[in-house]
């Protein structure tokens, strides 16, 4: 996997979706000292933009791919995931200036996702998996809720480290997004062929314990 010392312009979004996804798990310490004070029924799409559901509701996944999945086949294509990240980014641009700044990136995390921030472990309120591994370590801030194990998504999109977001960094962002979610390039992607998110497969995990009682 890429590292920030390897990663170049060349190289780009894929290097630092890499780091991002290696950096999205943090030991167990931090979680110890958190609360349970966001939702959990929550998703955050690729390119950062969240949904949420009441928890005795399906997963909001489903919300996101049915709205991205404009013509309603199923299938979700490349144009469609593009055409869905193009719309949140003039969604994510308050000031309409073409570019997410500092200010928009700070309102996003602070108002519109702030799972993403909150120091919290959906572990603390969720039954353990006594099948997981020993040790394994915890996800941080948005990757609990998405699907490429990216703690902020937008901010990652910010490839050259500026503070900036243009429109060209955060469309290459989705491209390679897509890259990592049809990895067979069949061209379109379906609801049940997405990966669970963690909090999704926690959740999961949940109900199967309820019905077993």
């Amino acid at each position: 996997m890429a590292s920030r010392r390897t990663a170049s312009r060349s190289t780009g979004v894929l290097a630092l979706l890499a780091c991002a996804a290696a950096g999205a798990w943090t030991t167990g310490a931090a979680a110890q000292d958190s609360d349970i004070s966001a939702p959990l029924n929550v998703f955050i799409s690729p390119s950062g933009k969240p949904f949420r559901a009441e928890t005795d509701k399906p997963y909001p996944v489903v919300d996101w791919f049915n709205a991205a999945d404009k013509d309603h086949d199923g299938k979700l294509t490349k144009a469609e995931f593009r055409a869905d990240a193009d719309a949140y980014f003039h969604e994510l641009d308050i000031n309409k200036d073409g570019v997410i700044d500092g200010r928009e990136v700070a309102y996003y995390e602070k108002v519109t996702a702030p799972e993403i921030i909150q120091s919290f472990s959906p572990d603390r309120g969720l039954p353990q998996d006594e099948n997981a591994p020993k040790g394994r370590e915890t996800p941080q801030g948005g990757a609990w809720y998405g699907l490429l194990g990216e703690p902020e998504p937008v901010a990652a999109a910010d490839t050259n480290f500026d503070n900036v977001i243009t429109y060209a960094e955060f469309m290459q962002a989705t491209d390679e997004r897509w890259k990592l979610l049809d990895p067979d390039k069949k061209g379109y992607i379906t609801l049940d062929g997405l990966p669970q998110t963690p909090i999704q497969a926690k959740l999961a995990q949940q109900q199967r314990r309820h019905k077993r009682r």
